[in-house]
C-alpha cells in the first residue's frame, strides 16, 4: 500500500510540475507580446 501512496505522491508533484512549467511559459510569452505591442506603437 505505501509503495502506491508514494507513486501516486510522485504522479501528482510531476503533474504540478507540469502546470508550474506552463505557467511560467505562459507568463514568459505574455510579457515578450506585451513589450512587442509597446515598441511597436
Amino acid at each position: 500500500i505505501d509503495k502506491d501512496e508514494e507513486t501516486l505522491k510522485d504522479l501528482r508533484n510531476e503533474d504540478i510540475q507540469q502546470r508550474v512549467d506552463f505557467v511560467v511559459l505562459f507568463s514568459a510569452l505574455a510579457l515578450f507580446y506585451g513589450n512587442l505591442c509597446q515598441l511597436k506603437s
